[in-house]
Formats: structure tokens, C-alpha cells, sequence
């Protein structure tokens, strides 16, 4: 990988009855770690994006969380071409399917997190593209729509649902071409999954990217519905979702809110009708503040 560049998988899952949810991103060159920045900093042509590497679980059950981002150096990760491994954890394809072992530290509390999360969907997609005008960053679905099983049980969590798997990849630092964007994403009964991504970059038009993602494989662009602000978050970042005005966006759970960055549960009017939409904001700028990447460490914690 580019120097300075970097990967990331995406997983989220929603249990059957709306009770328990979960997000994963495993990061190979952690966008968001203070340890990474300061090697950028220091010289971009060195910064080597294996030797920050971690798995971020956040385990959403009622009105508790969980949350683990324990960030590893190069001679901790090992690859081979099905699997992916950073320290104790893993992800794996197996069998047809995405399997991800979970053995980590939560923090700011230390706890240790012994757990499987498996993916598994009719239809795996390829589909990429890029998300700024240089063509340095580009994202994709992996299972947009797919089915989850999370079996926790020290924590005794055993439940299955509906998942979402993408993946992001960039050949420089996040923050060089992006002020940030509002991504959310919606399954449908039907099982298509809409997913809108508005990205806001420093040089060049916004973006949108209005898809709709088909059981057999096909992407089609939609037109997107207006944007409607959302109340901003506590840390007073705008924010907005894309929605029909007959039925106007509202939250209705906030699972993160931070300096920089929010997750949340919606409801929002789309296709005729009301859906249950997973949507994130992040602003770029508000991270690229030196007193907030001051604060990341206890929350990210770092073994060489």
C-alpha cells in the first residue's frame, strides 16, 4: 500500500427484533489514529500503513456499549490470501462466507472481548468507485445486503440480522482531499439497499453518490431526494440526511457522538415510504484539530 494511504472493511448488523447492533471496521493505516498522524507528519514517504493496524468494535446492546480500538504495529499483523490478522483477531473467508474472530481489550475500561461475527450473503459484489475528482480514494459495497450472526458468549450475546459489508481505500491521508461527508444507508423490503454518500471535497465539486444496490448484482443511480438538516450533534457538527419531504428525516437513536464523528439510527421517507437508515457524519476538519487528536489516545490505545 501507498505510504501515508490506507484500507478499511466496514461491517455493521442489526438483530431481527431493533435490540442489539454492532459496526466493525478493521483498518489497515488507521485514518483516525493519532499514532499514524504523527508518523505522516514526521515523513509521508516512511509512514507504512501495516504498522497501524487495528479492529474497532463498537457492540450497541439497549442502551449500553461496548467498544474496542486497540491499535497494533506491522510485526503483529499476518496475511495470507484468505485471511487477515491483526494481533488475536482475525477475518477470514471461509467456506463462502466472511467469518471475524474477535479477541481484544474494550476500553476506556478494560474488559476482554471474546467473540465470531459471521457475513454471509447470496451475492458478493465488485463494484467500486471513486469518490474524488484526483481518483486517489475510492469505496464500495461488498454485501450490501447480507445476513449476520454475533455470538458473544462471555457477554451473553447470541443473535442474528441483517448486514451491510463495504470497503474504503485511499492512496493519501483522508483529510488531504475531503472536508467530510454524510453517508446513510437503508435496506428495503424488497432486499435492494440504498445507500447515499455526499461528499464534500477541498478542491473541486460535491459529490453524490445516489445507488441502489440489487439481490442479483446490479447497481442502479437513483435520483436523490432533497437534503434536510439534521439537528447537530453535541460536538456541533452539521449534519443532514437526503429524504422525501411528504416524510421528513429524524433520529432516533445516537450511537456516536464525537469530536468529529456521528453515528446514528433514522427514519427518514424514501421510495414512498418510511426506513429504518444507518447514517454517519464525518467532519475532517473538526479531526485535524490538534487538541482533538490529543484526546484519541484514550480511546486508541497502541501496542508496538
Amino acid at each position: 500500500m501507498t505510504p501515508g494511504g490506507y484500507l478499511w472493511w466496514y461491517i455493521d448488523g442489526t438483530s431481527e427484533n431493533g435490540t442489539h447492533a454492532f459496526s466493525l471496521i478493521i483498518f489497515v493505516g488507521s485514518v483516525f489514529s493519532p499514532y499514524y498522524s504523527l508518523a505522516k507528519t514526521r515523513d509521508l514517504e516512511s509512514a507504512d500503513p501495516e504498522n497501524f493496524c487495528s479492529f474497532n468494535l463498537a457492540l450497541y446492546n439497549q442502551d449500553k456499549k461496548i467498544w474496542t480500538m486497540t491499535e497494533f504495529s506491522k510485526k503483529h499483523i499476518n496475511r495470507t490470501h484468505d485471511c487477515f490478522e491483526v494481533a488475536n483477531s482475525k477475518i477470514e473467508w471461509k467456506n463462502n462466507r466472511i467469518e471475524i474472530e474477535i479477541n481484544e481489550i474494550a476500553t476506556p475500561f478494560p474488559k476482554r472481548i471474546n467473540g465470531k461475527i459471521t457475513v454471509s450473503a447470496n451475492k458478493f459484489f465488485l463494484y467500486s468507485t471513486w469518490l474524488d475528482d484526483d481518483k486517489k480514494h475510492r469505496w464500495g459495497p461488498l454485501a450490501p445486503h447480507a445476513d449476520v450472526t454475533v455470538e458473544f458468549p462471555e457477554l451473553n450475546l447470541n443473535w442474528s440480522g441483517h448486514g451491510y459489508c463495504d470497503s474504503n481505500e485511499g492512496d493519501e491521508p483522508l483529510e488531504n482531499p475531503f472536508y467530510g461527508w454524510n453517508w446513510a444507508k437503508a435496506h428495503l423490503e424488497d432486499d435492494t439497499v440504498l445507500v447515499f454518500y455526499d461528499i464534500k471535497q477541498k478542491k473541486g465539486r460535491e459529490r453524490v453518490l445516489p445507488l441502489r444496490f440489487f439481490p442479483d448484482g446490479s447497481v442502479k443511480r437513483i435520483a436523490p431526494p432533497p437534503r434536510e438538516d439534521l439537528p447537530a450533534t453535541k460536538w456541533f457538527i452539521p449534519r443532514f440526511m437526503r429524504a422525501e419531504p411528504a416524510r421528513p428525516a429524524h433520529i432516533l437513536k445516537s450511537l456516536e457522538d464525537t469530536p468529529f464523528y456521528s453515528r446514528s439510527m433514522l427514519s427518514a421517507g424514501l421510495l414512498g415510504d418510511r426506513q429504518l437508515v444507518m447514517h454517519e457524519t464525518l467532519n475532517l476538519d473538526r479531526y485535524s484539530n490538534s487538541l482533538v487528536k490529543t484526546l484519541l489516545p484514550w480511546r486508541m490505545p497502541r501496542i508496538d
